[in-house]
Order: structure tokens, then C-alpha cells, then sequence
């Protein structure tokens, strides 16, 4: 039983970096139950790190790595975290799928509202979080702007949508198409970025965000494990058809090709530049996965579980010693 966690708001204070400190961040990918993946590996540094989520000024989420974004900073634990990706709670969520969803998304929400309503009291919103937190999420229509366009939920005192409740803003993030409905005309984060590095990066040092200078930034990213997809055949002659759904998927070949490259293939590049931009203050942990797997498929995450608690921390616990542990007071109020 997952439990409500009372959150205190945070003080309208101004703040300014520290000239000899850093802006610390952790970012988390989507991926369905492969979330998963992150949840263990945050206990794990947890227990080595205990100070890594307190001394954290940034928490970014996008899809399923935003219930563990906005868990995180409302304040709670990771070892609550873990249970919104628990085997008993992911087989609620993807155990009874609709047998034919051509016309139709694939499961309904309702037992993922029900789960995010386990941990997160309903009229929590944005800005009442005490920790500064960012998910992407794509929006069909806006009438502002009349087109559609990509949205980025915060709590940064520049935000327009920080009145937004935390369980709006993690539907809004998870809707993948095909999967789940739209909800309120959002659609999957992971459609803008599935790894959310570069849009943590932009809040941190941006103007919409912190304003941390670039050089202070240093980001903590974790992914929900990779192996290497690919098409060899020859895709020259393909049309809708083709792009849209493969005849002949394997371990390798998506199933689904064009919404598979659409969602997975920022996520390369995304890392690519936030390494060239952050240096040695950015560190990415994304395990390889022995096969593919969906997010849905709940039946994988014994052997999730298994990897997470198999991987090599070391790299993380130094880069976390080196970045996270030299002030404990970081920020100092303005006037």
C-alpha cells in the first residue's frame, strides 16, 4: 500500500548560486516498467549516498521518469518510489489489455490514475513541491498558439503552468499513443524527449529556469537500459505501411519502426550533446538490456530488478562524492 506523503510548500524566497558551488541535477528517461530500472539503482545510491536527493536542486522527468521526477521532489523516499513500478502494481496497469485497439488505445488509465492517487494527494500542485522540478509533455492544441507544441510542466517562478497538479502533470507525461489515452490534449513526453538531458540542461542554466551559469551545472542522468535496435533491410521503397508497422519484428527490429525511431532516437543524441556541453559534470547510467522489452511488458521485471541490482555503481557514488557532498548549505536568500 503505497502511502500519501504530506508536502510542504516552498518558501517564496529568491535565491542565488553560490559562486563556488554547483547546480546539481538528476534526470530520468521514460520507458514504461523499465522505470523500474532507475527505482532500484536510486536505492542502491541511496544507501551509499544518503545526502544525493536532499542536496538536489533539480529533479526532470519525462514519461514513466516522471512519476519518479515529481516523487522525488515532493520528498519522498525512493524506496516508496520503487513500488509505483512494482510487479504487483504494473500487471494492474498493463494486465488487462483491449484485444483488438485499432480504433481504440491499448489499456485504459484508470488503474494508473488510481496508483498515482496512492502516493500523490490530489490537489498537489507544481508549486507546492519543495524541490524545482521539470517534465516534458506534448500538446495536441493550444489555443494560445493555435498549433500544437511541445510543453515542459514546472515549478521555476517563470512557469505558466506551476498551478497544474501533479497527477495532471504525470498523466499528461505517460499518455504514450497507442498505449493510453491523451489526457487534456497531452500526449507521451517522450515524444519531445524521451531522454530528458537537454531540457534539463536548459532549465538549469536558462532563463526560463535557475540561470545557474553553464560551468556550475553538473547532471546526474539515468536511462532505462538500451539494446541496440536496427533495420538492415533495404527501407528504400517503404511506404505507410512499412514505417508504420513491421512484418518481420525481432530482437532487434521494432515492431512498430517509425514510432519506435521517433521515441528512442533522441535519446543518443541528447546524451551526445549534453556530454559535449557538461563535460566531466555530466555522467549518464544506462545499463544494456539482455533482450528488448516494451514498456509494457510487466513480466520482465523480475529480471529488471535483477540488472539494476547487478549494475556497477561506482562510476555514480564517485561522481556523486566529487559533486554532491562539498556544501550542504548551497544557496543563499536574496536580500
Amino acid at each position: 500500500m503505497l502511502m500519501k506523503w504530506r508536502i510542504r510548500g516552498m518558501p517564496s524566497l529568491k535565491y542565488q548560486l553560490q559562486k563556488e558551488d554547483y547546480y546539481r541535477v538528476l534526470s530520468f528517461d521514460g520507458g514504461g516498467i523499465r522505470g523500474i530500472l532507475i527505482t532500484i539503482l536510486l536505492c542502491r545510491l541511496a544507501e551509499q549516498c544518503p545526502e544525493v536527493f536532499e542536496n538536489t536542486d533539480l529533479f526532470v522527468g519525462s514519461s514513466s521518469g516522471s512519476f519518479i521526477a515529481l516523487a522525488l521532489a515532493s520528498g519522498i523516499p525512493p524506496g516508496d518510489v520503487v513500488e509505483l513500478f512494482s510487479y504487483k502494481n504494473a500487471k494492474k496497469t498493463f494486465g488487462n489489455p483491449r484485444p483488438y485497439y485499432f480504433f481504440k488505445p491499448k489499456y485504459s488509465n484508470k488503474p494508473l490514475k488510481k496508483l498515482l492517487h496512492d502516493i500523490f494527494p490530489s490537489t498537489l500542485r507544481l508549486k507546492d513541491l519543495p524541490k524545482h522540478v521539470v517534465v516534458p509533455s506534448f500538446k495536441l492544441y493550444s489555443p494560445k498558439t493555435d498549433r500544437w507544441e511541445p510543453a515542459f510542466f514546472n515549478n521555476f517562478p517563470s512557469s505558466d503552468n506551476a498551478e497544474e497538479t501533479v497527477i495532471n502533470v504525470a498523466l499528461a507525461s505517460s499518455a504514450a499513443p497507442i498505449y493510453f489515452p491523451s489526457h487534456k490534449r497531452y500526449i507521451d513526453g517522450g515524444v519531445v524527449s524521451k531522454n530528458p538531458d537537454m531540457a534539463a540542461i536548459s532549465f538549469a542554466a536558462g532563463k526560463c529556469g535557475a540561470g545557474a551559469k553553464l560551468e556550475d551545472v553538473v547532471h546526474l542522468s539515468f536511462g532505462t537500459g538500451w539494446n541496440p535496435m536496427k533495420i538492415k533491410r533495404d527501407t528504400s521503397n517503404w511506404g505507410l505501411l512499412q514505417w508504420m508497422y513491421s512484418l518481420l519484428p525481432g530482437p532487434s527490429n521494432p515492431k512498430l519502426p517509425l514510432l519506435s525511431i521517433v521515441t528512442e532516437g533522441d535519446v543518443d543524441s541528447d546524451m551526445f550533446v549534453s556530454g559535449h556541453l557538461l563535460h566531466e559534470r555530466y555522467l549518464r547510467i544506462n545499463p544494456r538490456l539482455h533482450e528488448k522489452v516494451v514498456l509494457d511488458d510487466y513480466r520482465k521485471i523480475p529480471e529488471l530488478i535483477d540488472l539494476a541490482n547487478n549494475v556497477d555503481l561506482g562510476p555514480a557514488i564517485q561522481f556523486i562524492k566529487r559533486y554532491w557532498q562539498n556544501s550542504l548549505q548551497r544557496l543563499e536568500p536574496i536580500g
